[in-house]
């Protein structure tokens, strides 16, 4: 996402933006991510052709939350078709920065990213579970929001959105991650533009985060 208080959208790589998600060169969540290369997995995923999907998790600041886990994405990922998987090089859980915290109202602050097969989640910053705006966002962005549970009102002329630790963590695994998955099934398509691209991540993580659990919940 490229900002908590407007989304954009974008293309599927990390020098775009996305609806959930976007890469800017010099930022602090950009700082945090660099500080990857030396982190070792705490879990691994065997995807189809046989080879491993690390999973990193960086340790999560005292101002931030991260209301799920490397099981909560390996359940995610069962739920996807195998094959779209193979090529993914790795999945990252970062744990935020106080110069994010500082920064959290940013309008360059995202939730993930994915590019070059990585794909990046950022813990969120508390101050951020409740945000307060004249404006209603868009209706696929509310539809994610609705489908996770933020509850969102209208109140003396704005529009307040809450996310709780369950809403964050479904909105997360159902709209940021399998978001950024589309973007990896997609990323040899010819077209592409913007809206084309963000229209199929919007479709796949519709299809297999959200409609995918609720199938596997009522089974």
């Amino acid at each position: 996402m490229k900002r908590h208080a407007k989304p954009s959208a974008g293309r599927s790589n990390m020098y775009s933006s996305s609806k959930f998600t976007n890469w800017s060169q010099y930022d602090p969540q950009q700082l945090e991510m660099n500080s990857l290369k030396n982190v070792r997995p705490t879990a691994k995923f065997t995807l189809l052709d046989g080879t491993e999907l690390p999973l990193l998790v960086m340790p999560l600041h005292r101002r931030f939350v991260r209301p799920f886990d490397c099981d909560d994405v390996i359940r995610i990922l069962n739920l996807v078709p195998q094959e779209m998987l193979v090529g993914l090089k790795q999945i990252s859980l970062l744990g935020g920065t106080t110069r994010q915290e500082k920064t959290a109202w940013n309008p360059n602050w995202y939730y993930g990213c994915y590019g070059n097969c990585d794909i990046a989640l950022f813990a969120f910053p508390e101050r951020r579970r409740v945000w307060i705006s004249p404006d209603l966002h868009k209706p696929a962005e509310i539809h994610a929001y609705q489908r996770a549970g933020v509850q969102m009102k209208h109140e003396n002329g704005n529009w307040v959105y809450r996310f709780t630790d369950e809403s964050l963590k479904r909105f997360y695994l159902w709209d940021v991650l399998v978001h950024e998955i589309g973007h990896h099934v997609d990323r040899y398509h010819p077209d592409k533009s913007t809206k084309r691209s963000e229209r199929f991540a919007e479709w796949f993580a519709r299809t297999y985060g959200f409609e995918a659990e609720s199938c596997n919940l009522n089974n």
